[in-house]
């Protein structure tokens, strides 16, 4: 089967200090070993929260240091709004999404009681490629097992350095040890266009532009501190203290 070569990235990716991953207009993410996922990929905004109404402030958190308010709320197709939702954007290029997968697979969150959603980043380009990459292998059923590994691959072992899609299903499949047919006829399919197509809203509507993102409950956004650890610490804080429940 025969797929298109997509051009992966011309150069280094800028970043900024220590905070965040910068596509060549946006950013990416990293993601914990999340304990828990969703079978369901659509994601959209949920029905626009009534503006008039104010979202509560988080007690003990700093607004717009910490953490930044998003009005109308944002979650995934067919989760009930009285879930407890950490949806964590991320992207494989991105260094410091890999700082914090690390650092939350070693100091994972409580999580009893949440749902921990992954959505790759999609700013275009080589981003774009490996959103569809996650997502097919979301598809596939082994996204969250190679999960740290394809992180591993890209920074440490520069895999990934070869600039045609071929070279990176192909490197894919070593990883994961599914069969490259098979994943490239998983890659073209409708359903992992349409799960990209909905991540690219969910990215719309949050007003995310930078990675690793944060979003709690589908109204608290992190912002990514200088130190991991202290981005990790605002996490559970905002986890501890924000209403679940907005109506």
């Amino acid at each position: 089967m025969k797929i298109k070569t997509i051009v992966l990235f011309t150069g280094v990716f800028l970043t900024s200090l220590t905070t965040g991953c910068s596509q060549p207009y946006h950013h990416p993410t990293t993601a914990a070993a999340a304990p828990t996922d969703a079978s369901v990929y659509g994601t959209k905004p949920a029905a626009p929260v009534d503006t008039k109404k104010e979202i509560p402030l988080v007690e003990g958190i700093d607004l717009n240091y910490e953490y930044k308010i998003i009005q109308d709320r944002v979650t995934w197709d067919g989760i009930p709004g009285n879930v407890r939702v950490v949806i964590e954007v991320f992207g494989y290029p991105c260094i410091h999404c890999y700082t914090l997968h690390k650092e939350l697979k070693k100091n994972p969150p409580p999580t009893d009681g949440w749902l921990w959603l992954r959505v790759p980043a999609t700013f275009g380009g080589g981003w774009d490629m490996f959103a569809q990459l996650y997502f097919t292998g979301k598809r596939l059923g082994v996204a969250d097992d190679v999960h740290g590994k394809v992180f591993s691959a890209f920074h440490n072992d520069k895999a990934f350095k070869k600039a045609d899609l071929e070279s990176v299903i192909e490197e894919y499949s070593r990883i994961s040890g599914v069969e490259v047919e098979k994943l490239k006829s998983a890659f073209e399919s409708a359903s992992v266009q349409e799960d990209l197509k909905k991540a690219k809203e969910l990215l719309v509507a949050s007003g995310v532009q930078s990675t690793p993102a944060l979003i709690v409950n589908g109204h608290y956004l992190v912002i990514n501190q200088r130190k991991t650890e202290d981005t990790r610490q605002v996490l559970i804080d905002l986890m501890e203290k924000s209403p679940s429940r907005f109506d």
